[in-house]
């Protein structure tokens, strides 16, 4: 995990802390800017793509320069069958620089200069101190396997698309956890006007009671009258602890999704959404889809890394056949290492070639099919995505104008089963209703109003739904 992470994870939850004891009115905008700041499960799937981008920094490292150095100091005082030529004693004192780097040619080039003082003691015949300089090149050049570099440049380019792979994948994560946050927002907003509407329902209730004692009192309503209209405000009671229970289900599922103090109250601010029935066609909503969703592009760039992987086990069929070439110069001197370093004009030069065959191949035939298994693979999974994609837009664009509809009959059954409560008030304060029948209209009309909200509530998720599946969730 990146420190930069960590760090925004610790802001996020030092504010929560902070936050506690808030009175939380929220907005649609407010609830998917603050998911995108602390859920949880979006912090979680941003880690993934810096894994995926720490994949394609390692794969870059393959064309990272090497710098190395080795010093040291040996001292020799073997035995030696002629002392007087040899010498009785060797000091070598040895320092040497090097630099490697593969370039994106495949080209390996190794860089490296030395030092090496030599003194010997005991001997007649050579010279005691002595220095040697050497600067050398060695240049190693594929042809066949990996031939210009071209094994190396698509192992970079595999992780970058698996990295954009891991990105869009990181993308529809997020838009699936604003889509379960906003599920439970409108919850909320449509679960608030249930409760209002059980709160008018007992004042209605309360009224109608209110009449029936008149009534009771003036001796034109019996005591079944009076139970009946006691147990209608009753009724109408348990009516809103229903409703209140889905409101503080939805609450606290929202808190869960936010990272909400649970002790906080939440209310919505939003008003009940308008039904959206008309839409595109399917033509024009599948190439929305197929333009925006971040899942399809994840297996798109899947498919189109395990291309390259093809290839490079491909390539690893291919004997081995490098050109190699060396230059060396150095000097030696018996005055001191700079005389030894400015005097170097003595070439060493190899140029050949180098080659490794094998002979069965299996190790390498064994990766080649295995990727190709696994590009087609990817690629049947890309066309049942495609597939998945399409007929979900179906359901999705049969489905929002069959509820608008329902929305709309819902809402007329509504106003009508009003009118109906009105006119039984109406007949029954003239003597021409009973007290049962009211409370019958009652029923009807409060059941009428809760079924006109959810059916509104029920296309508000489709629309979500439709939305997550043209890929237009932030």
């Amino acid at each position: 995990m990146r420190s930069g992470a960590y760090i925004s994870l610790l802001i996020s939850l030092i504010a929560v802390a902070a936050e506690a004891g808030t009175t939380w009115t929220l907005t649609e905008s407010a609830v998917i800017e603050r998911a995108l700041s602390t859920h949880l499960g979006i912090a979680a799937a941003r880690e993934d793509a810096g894994m995926a981008a720490a994949d394609l920094t390692s794969a870059r490292g393959a064309f990272d320069t090497t710098v190395g150095g080795q010093v040291d100091h040996r001292i020799d005082k073997s035995a030696s069958m002629a002392p007087q030529i040899f010498g009785t004693r060797t000091d070598t004192t040895r320092y040497e620089l090097d630099a490697s780097k593969r370039w994106p040619t495949g080209t390996e080039t190794a860089l490296s200069f030395g030092n090496t003082k030599r003194r010997v003691d005991g001997s007649a015949f050579i010279n005691p101190t002595e220095y040697e300089s050497l600067l050398s090149l060695d240049v190693t050049q594929p042809l066949l396997k990996n031939g210009a570099g071209i094994a190396d440049r698509r192992n970079v380019s595999a992780a970058r698309e698996a990295f954009k792979a891991a990105d869009a994948a990181v993308q529809r994560r997020v838009q699936e956890a604003v889509r379960a946050s906003l599920d439970w927002y409108w919850r909320i907003v449509f679960s608030q006007r249930e409760v209002a509407v059980a709160q008018r329902a007992i004042t209605a209730a309360q009224a109608f009671l209110a009449i029936t004692e008149e009534r009771y009192r003036l001796g034109t309503a019996d005591g079944t009258d009076l139970l009946a209209a006691k147990a209608n405000v009753a009724s109408r009671e348990a009516n809103l602890l229903a409703t209140k229970t889905v409101l503080e289900a939805a609450t606290h599922g929202l808190k869960m999704e936010l990272q909400l103090p649970l002790a906080d109250p939440v209310a919505a601010r939003d008003a009940l959404p308008a039904v959206r029935g008309a839409q595109p066609s399917l033509d024009g909503a599948v190439a929305l889809a197929l333009a925006n969703r971040p899942d399809f592009r994840a297996a798109q760039h899947q498919a189109e890394a395990l291309q390259l992987k093809l290839q490079m086990a491909q390539n690893r069929k291919y004997p081995s056949l490098d050109l190699v070439g060396s230059l060396a110069i150095n000097e030696l001197s018996t005055i001191s290492h700079g005389d030894a370093v400015g005097g170097m004009n003595n070439p060493n030069v190899l140029v050949g070639l180098r080659f490794s065959v094998p002979i069965e191949n299996r190790a390498a035939r064994g990766v080649r099919d295995r990727a190709r298994h696994e590009r087609a693979k990817a690629l049947i999974d890309l066309k049942a995505l495609e597939n998945r994609i399409v007929h979900e837009i179906e359901e999705r664009l049969a489905t929002l104008p069959l509820l608008a509809g329902q929305v709309r009959s819902q809402e007329r059954a509504e106003l009508l089963q009003e009118e109906r409560v009105a006119l039984e008030q109406d007949q029954y304060g003239l003597g021409r209703s009973s007290s049962l029948e009211v409370i019958r209209a009652q029923d009807d009309h409060l059941a009428a109003r809760l079924a006109a909200i959810r059916a509104r509530s029920d296309a508000q998720r489709a629309w979500l739904d439709y939305r997550l599946a043209t890929g237009q969730l932030p």
